[in-house]
């Protein structure tokens, strides 16, 4: 397998992944959580359960599909089982929660923008329309973790990187987690030098992802951001596979 279908392949069990991860929020829990603990645990009835096999079987053909011919029919549909099942969801519960508490997609995302780049490439050759999609899904991609460091600094300026405010994200994470972990993140916690420097690191990355659209820099800041996330997960707690694959994915499939 190239790298090239390598990253495809991850984007096609990704796409599964994120319709599971959404049927298995609406199955199980009576509204939007705010974290993956599904609280308020129910057993759902039989016509959602129903929905949930057949969803998922689509989606799952779909993923299939797109992989093994690239055509942009099973992608849009993949797509468009994603929009479903958020529709589903804001139909379920209160719709302003989950637009305001909803998952983040970015394999969701980065298939829309290549679908819509490829639409819109300007040439007819079919592998060159393929890669102009694919480059329209690294600058997604790239906007959406640089609009991270942006809204950080219009919101609250320097303040992010002030001591207060990650001392207390992970003292209050301290609680959850392996033993291990808590410990480390209580002592972290209590450190004013390093989560000053951690938040003004975190903003510096997130800005610097907006150079993940560009080509020759894309593979240096795939790994940055990789590395972004995974302290974000190890520190806070926040699990998300999708957001740690979803950079490599796109530079595999754009720099093969």
């Amino acid at each position: 397998m190239s790298l090239h279908d390598a990253g495809l392949a991850i984007v096609s069990v990704m796409l599964v992944y994120s319709w599971c991860v959404s049927v298995l929020l609406w199955l199980a829990a009576d509204g939007m959580p705010y974290t993956y603990v599904l609280a308020g645990m129910r057993a759902p009835p039989a016509r959602y359960v129903a929905f949930a096999v057949v969803g998922t079987t689509i989606q799952a053909w779909a993923a299939w599909s797109f992989f093994h011919t690239g055509g942009w029919q099973p992608e849009l549909l993949a797509v468009f089982m994603l929009w479903v099942i958020r529709e589903v969801q804001k139909r379920t519960w209160d719709a302003d929660t989950v637009v305001e508490l909803g998952r983040y997609v970015p394999f969701g995302t980065a298939v829309a923008f290549h679908l819509l780049g490829r639409a819109l490439a300007p040439t007819s050759d079919p592998v060159l329309a393929d890669r102009f999609g694919w480059e329209a899904a690294c600058g997604a991609l790239a906007m959406s973790m640089g609009l991270n460091g942006i809204t950080k600094f219009t919101m609250s300026g320097l303040k992010w990187t002030s001591v207060s405010g990650l001392n207390l994200m992970l003292a209050e994470r301290s609680v959850f987690g392996p033993r291990p972990l808590r410990q480390l993140r209580l002592l972290l916690a209590r450190s004013p030098r390093f989560t000053a420097a951690l938040g003004m690191l975190g903003v510096v990355l997130e800005l610097a992802g907006l150079l993940f659209a560009v080509p020759s820099a894309r593979l240096l800041i795939m790994v940055g951001l990789v590395l972004t996330v995974l302290g974000i997960e190890v520190l806070l707690g926040y699990f998300e596979p999708e957001w740690t694959l979803v950079y490599p994915a796109l530079a595999m499939i754009t720099l093969a």
